[in-house]
């Protein structure tokens, strides 16, 4: 699978965590595959222009 594809579909799973999950910003990275919920969080930034946090807030 190319990277770009796996990251793709890695970020939809953590946009749906997101949305219907309580799960902290570490949990969410871990459970999706990421090191750290600092990389989780830049590749989301970079793909959604919205930190987690914010995506959280006004999807979920």
């Amino acid at each position: 699978m190319p990277d770009g594809l796996s990251t793709r579909i890695r970020l939809v799973h953590v946009a749906d965590l997101l949305r219907t999950t309580k799960y902290g910003l570490q949990e969410v990275a871990e459970a999706s595959g990421y090191r750290s919920a600092a990389q989780f969080s830049y590749c989301f930034l970079k793909a959604y222009s919205l930190r987690p946090e914010k995506y959280r807030r006004t999807n979920g």
